[in-house]
């Protein structure tokens, strides 16, 4: 926490090889970093809170079906949010 007003957060997280849970496409199974970085300002009832996140895929097989199949290989996702809340 920064002060009664801001407050900042930072996050990482890592995934080693292994199976692959379901079949979406960014569910990595051959390793995984993520990096995200959330920032939330916080005046009276009101709270907003902005975010990214950086997201490194390395190889990565999937098959969705037997007509689709992908090979992603480095593949770099950034995520950007925004979150606005009001308590009454």
């Amino acid at each position: 926490m920064m002060s009664d007003q801001w407050s900042i957060a930072v996050a990482y997280s890592k995934s080693v090889a292994g199976k692959r849970l379901g079949d979406a496409l960014f569910a990595p199974t051959n390793r995984s970093d993520v990096l995200g970085l959330a920032v939330t300002y916080h005046e009276g009832p009101m709270k907003i809170t902005t975010g990214v996140s950086y997201c490194k895929l390395y190889h990565q097989d999937v098959t969705a079906s037997p007509e689709v199949d992908v090979t992603l290989r480095d593949v770099s996702v950034v995520g950007l949010g925004i979150r606005l809340g009001y308590t009454v």
